[in-house]
């Protein structure tokens, strides 16, 4: 595969199997975007993002508390999206 559209095709093939929980994300992405993330609505969702993660997220968080590090007892993205480095233990 290629291409998102590949993927998204391969899906519909396969529905049984790949579809239990719907692809609409990937239909969003590859039918009402230009792919190139440069549209405006992305930029500033992004820059949003960044800001709540970050500042106003682990940041704040351990600023406040004085703290070393961060427990989460259930998988999160708030690190990939501070861009912060993140361990998984199971």
């Amino acid at each position: 595969m290629r291409t998102l559209r590949d993927i998204i095709e391969f899906n519909w093939r396969n529905a049984e199997k790949t579809l239990k929980y719907g692809q609409s994300r990937l239909m969003r992405a590859e039918y009402e975007t230009n792919g190139t993330l440069t549209e405006p609505s992305y930029i500033i969702n992004k820059i949003n993002n960044i800001r709540l993660s970050q500042k106003e997220g682990i940041d704040k968080a351990i600023d406040e508390n004085r703290l070393d590090a961060i427990f989460c007892p259930f998988a999160t993205e708030i690190a990939a999206d501070a861009g912060y480095p993140s361990i998984a233990v199971r």
